[in-house]
C-alpha cells in the first residue's frame, strides 16, 4: 500500500504496464465514501526528452474531456 496525496495505491494490483510506467488500482477515502480508480505512475528517469510536453498535453486533453462518457476521468495530476 502506497499513499500519494489523498490516494491509497494498491501496489499489488497492477492493472497494466507500458513503456514508461504502470497503472495501479487505487482508492480515495474521505469521511463516509470511498472512490475507486486507477493511477498511472510514470518513471521519469525512463522518459525521452519530449515526453514532459507529451504528458502535459495528455493532461490538458483529459481535463477538456472531463465528464465525457467514453473517456476516462482525470481526478488529479501531480509530481
Amino acid at each position: 500500500i502506497i499513499h500519494a496525496h489523498q490516494w491509497i495505491i494498491d501496489a499489488s494490483r497492477v492493472l497494466g504496464t507500458g513503456t514508461y510506467g504502470c497503472v495501479y488500482a487505487c482508492a480515495q477515502r474521505n469521511n463516509n465514501y470511498c472512490k475507486r480508480g486507477a493511477m498511472k505512475i510514470i518513471q521519469k528517469h525512463n522518459l525521452p526528452l519530449n515526453a514532459k510536453q507529451l504528458l502535459d498535453r495528455e493532461i490538458v486533453i483529459l481535463q477538456r474531456l472531463l465528464g465525457h462518457r467514453n473517456v476516462v476521468q482525470l481526478f488529479d495530476a501531480f509530481e
